[in-house]
């Protein structure tokens, strides 16, 4: 149970519960799937499912495969904050996906991979940075990662994501790019 701002009154509650099951082929082939039911008072429930996919390539590299749904409420703050907030926020609901190419062959480990994300009602800083939903929004990605072999117990990571699709695709509106 959140209390908001003192001088709000506001409350908020959140209960949730998750299940996930994985299995393993004898070929090596991972297969997980999974799904959360959430209550988020006063702002709705919702079930989200997941379902992922792993499959060896060769010998150090698997290709990794997931797609599910999720479900965001605003926080407390994002809703009551004064001077920040906005009351008027609704849930976000988004489709998901992604392809991740995983060696483990290379320097410390390398992946590789795309990424989606079709929602509604995302919540999004303004110009002002208050918290404003986006009807319609569809986000595609690039992303890298490259490890350092453990020297001495440290490991490095580069990592590049380009997020080159950040559109508000809301219906009557023309595609612009989402701020921040």
């Amino acid at each position: 149970n959140l209390t908001g701002y003192a001088t709000t009154g506001e409350t908020q509650l959140q209960s949730a519960l998750y299940a996930q099951e994985q299995f393993t082929l004898g070929d090596g082939v991972q297969i997980n799937g999974g799904i959360r039911g959430e209550n988020d008072a006063p702002l709705g429930t919702a079930l989200t499912p997941s379902l992922g996919l792993g499959v060896p390539l060769t010998t150090g590299t698997r290709l990794v495969v997931n797609a599910g749904t999720a479900f965001r409420v605003p926080t407390i703050i994002d809703r009551y904050y004064p001077g920040y907030a906005n009351p008027n926020l609704r849930p976000e609901r988004s489709k998901d996906a992604d392809v991740t190419l995983q060696s483990s062959a290379f320097l410390g480990g390398a992946t590789l991979g795309f990424f989606l994300r079709d929602a509604s009602n995302l919540i999004q800083l303004d110009s002002s940075f208050v918290p404003q939903n986006v009807a319609r929004a569809s986000l595609r990605g690039l992303f890298g990662t490259l490890r350092t072999r453990p020297y001495h117990g440290f490991v490095t990571s580069l990592s590049v994501t380009d997020t080159y699709r950040a559109l508000n695709v809301s219906p009557g509106m023309p595609a612009t790019r989402l701020l921040f």
